[in-house]
């Protein structure tokens, strides 16, 4: 469901074996990466939608690798969250971009 105002922007990609390895182990090197069988948190609820610092999470779910961005834009804006995956059995980069 939208409203107006909101965007939603969504694309694939077919990227090389190469490409993909170096975005997995980018996502598995990060701090704060969250092995799959592991409760994953909205981010969206771990900081102040309008005010709050911008939040990023990567992890590993049955057959993608994550990584998602929450970033609040200031009070009165929309806050911008991007969503990475990649899937395990192809060489498939999915980008989604949604205003909210």
């Amino acid at each position: 469901m939208t409203a107006i105002g909101d965007y939603y922007h969504t694309f694939t990609l077919e990227i090389s074996e190469l490409d993909k390895w170096k975005i997995i182990s980018e996502i598995k090197k990060s701090k704060n990466f969250i092995k799959s069988n592991t409760e994953i948190i909205d981010i969206s609820s771990l900081t102040n939608k309008y005010t709050g610092q911008e939040v990023i999470q990567n992890y590993e779910s049955r057959g993608f690798f994550v990584k998602k961005i929450f970033s609040p834009v200031g009070e009165g804006f929309a806050p911008i969250y991007r969503i990475i995956t990649i899937d395990k059995k192809s060489n498939t980069l999915v980008f989604e971009e949604i205003d909210e």
